[in-house]
């Protein structure tokens, strides 16, 4: 376990410097259309065995003992934080008010894609669940009243639609954070 430690502390890094968060938030918008965001955040439970010592803090909410285990993920989809010492039954929320990650992005023009397992923070958003599904901006032969309604319009469906596709790349990254954690937890167990 020690190679894993090591190695993860050079491979698993959370940005914290300018440089690290502006080119960060230079990616998300070019690949995503997201200008503040510098990466996504999700928990996920890691089945166990019932520990004997305070078993009962590793039952999560469907009565199975597990891990829950908080990862970042940057637009290259490369992990850039992960948790894993909290118990099955610690909420996403909980998880998220201790990291250093949470810290890092306090008081800052920088965000991450979450889903709505946390909190409200001006650094965590939270895409649309049921967005219109999206049209196209339309043509500009209107006069400039008529023109000023149908741009506040279609900006606003073109937000949701693209809400709508940043939730679904949030989703597919959370289930590639999964599957990654998965390949981890095999390579450690085997090891």
């Amino acid at each position: 376990m020690n190679v894993v430690d090591v190695l993860s502390n050079e491979w698993i890094k959370f940005p914290t410097t300018n440089h690290e968060l502006m080119e960060a938030k230079r990616i998300w918008p070019s690949m995503y259309k997201f200008p503040t965001a510098i990466g996504v955040i999700d928990c996920t439970h890691i089945g166990i065995l019932k520990p004997s010592r305070h078993g009962d803090e590793y039952i999560n909410r469907k009565r199975k003992p597990t891990l829950n285990v908080q990862a970042t993920c940057d637009a290259r989809e490369m992990f850039t934080s992960v948790a894993v010492s909290w118990p099955g039954s610690v909420h996403d929320s909980r998880i998220w008010r201790n990291p250093q990650t949470g810290s890092q992005l306090i008081n800052k023009a920088n965000a991450l894609l979450r889903d709505d397992g946390y909190g409200i923070e001006p650094c965590l958003m939270t895409p649309f669940r049921n967005p219109t599904p999206g049209s196209t901006i339309t043509g500009n032969q209107q006069d400039s009243s008529s023109q000023t309604q149908q741009d506040g319009f279609s900006l606003q469906q073109l937000l949701q639609q693209r809400e709508e596709e940043n939730r679904q790349e949030v989703e597919r990254l959370t289930a590639e954070i999964r599957a990654l954690k998965l390949q981890l937890l095999q390579f450690t167990n085997g090891k």
